[in-house]
């Protein structure tokens, strides 16, 4: 969202960005209904909540350190540098489970 201007720009980007978030929180909150098992349900919903609550609390204050001390386009390098890890880490431990 940092590099496009306009409604219709920002518009796009954050239609694109739902269509990849959506459906891992479906995926997410399917998962922890499942595991929560007949009596844990509420239990593993609060958890899926509470993650997603923390993650995006400490992902909007590292953003806002990267940024303050090295810029916008640092920042931004920085974050796609941590999820482009993330993606290996995931692909790696992923491959295991075969």
């Amino acid at each position: 969202m940092a590099v496009v201007t306009g409604a219709v720009a920002v518009s796009v980007v954050l239609i694109v960005a739902g269509l990849f978030f959506s459906p891992v929180m479906i995926v997410t909150y399917v998962a922890a209904h499942t595991s929560g098992g007949e009596h844990q349900q509420n239990s593993a919903m609060t958890w899926v909540n509470t993650s997603h609550n923390i993650g995006g609390a400490a992902g909007s204050a590292l953003a806002g350190v990267l940024i303050q001390a090295s810029g916008v386009p640092a920042a931004l390098g920085a974050l796609a540098l941590g999820a482009l890890l993330l993606l290996v880490v995931s692909a790696v431990l992923g491959g295991r489970e075969r």
